[in-house]
């Protein structure tokens, strides 16, 4: 959701609900706004079991030839083992297999 243009992200909003899976959801529109924003300027998205309790996730975007996000790479963990200082050493690492998937769709590289 967070390269999607205003209008869809408004749309899949308003279709799909913000509905709580763990403590950790975001179920406000305007924090999940912010953290869509965070995630977009990052380039890479973290959970921190926010959908399971039991897992925490790094995932970056795929491009195809157009710039469009059509996929995305991730790895997750279990949260007793993948901690939130490990989520962010493998960030880089996640964002740098992405990068090369998306190059050889087409994407340009930012070399």
């Amino acid at each position: 959701m967070a390269f999607m243009e205003a209008e869809e992200r408004e749309r899949v909003i308003r279709e799909k609900g913000l509905a709580r899976y763990t403590d950790n959801t975001i179920t406000a529109k305007r924090a999940l706004i912010q953290e869509l924003n965070r995630i977009k300027e990052q380039g890479y998205a973290m959970s921190n079991a926010g959908h399971d309790e039991l897992i925490r996730a790094v995932a970056c975007p795929v491009r195809d030839h157009t710039g469009a996000v059509i996929a995305s790479v991730s790895a997750l963990g279990v949260i007793t083992r993948m901690t939130a200082e490990r989520a962010l050493q493998i960030a880089d690492p996640v964002k740098k297999a992405a990068a090369e998937i998306s190059q050889q769709l087409g994407y340009p590289s930012k070399h």
